[in-house]
Formats: C-alpha cells, structure tokens, sequence
C-alpha cells in the first residue's frame, strides 16, 4: 500500500474462511517498534491474526515506516509521530 506520500507501508491481511459478511473488521497496529509478526507469529499456531480470521473476523496488521517491509527512510531519522499518524 502506499501512503500519503507515495512511500510503501506494508500489510498483511487475513480474510475469514467462512463465506458471507465478516463479523467485522480488526487493525492490529503497535507502537511503532513492532512489525506486523506481532500478531501473526510465523511459528506454530501462535497467529493473532489466523485465530481472528477463522473467527469471521477480516484482520490487517502492517508494518511502521522503518521497520519490516515498509519504507525505510535513508538517514533512519527522519520519522516522528506526526508522519507516523498521517501513514
């Protein structure tokens, strides 16, 4: 996805595998320090996400700016609060 300013933040999403209407939709996000692992733990059954999705729920998760697969600015400086939220 990109964001305001064309930059790529990435995503992951989960969708429900029972047909119909999700029960809802969540967004996992954490403080700006964590990647989108967080809540989809690539070992074992340890998937926030996977549980919510078999649920019925449509789960997102992404990545900060600077962290995991989203964009990482040259100096590693240059990211505050303010460009966080805007993302």
């Amino acid at each position: 996805m990109k964001s305001f300013d064309g930059r790529h933040i990435h995503v992951v999403e989960k969708m429900p595998e029972k047909e119909g209407a999700p029960l809802g939709v969540v967004l996992c996000f954490t403080p700006c320090i964590y990647t989108h692992q967080f809540f989809d733990c690539p070992l074992g059954d340890y998937s926030l996400m996977e549980y919510l999705a078999s649920q019925g729920f449509h789960v997102f998760a992404y990545d900060p700016r600077g962290f995991g697969g989203s964009h990482r600015p040259a100096d590693g400086r240059s990211i505050d609060y303010e460009l966080e939220l805007k993302d």
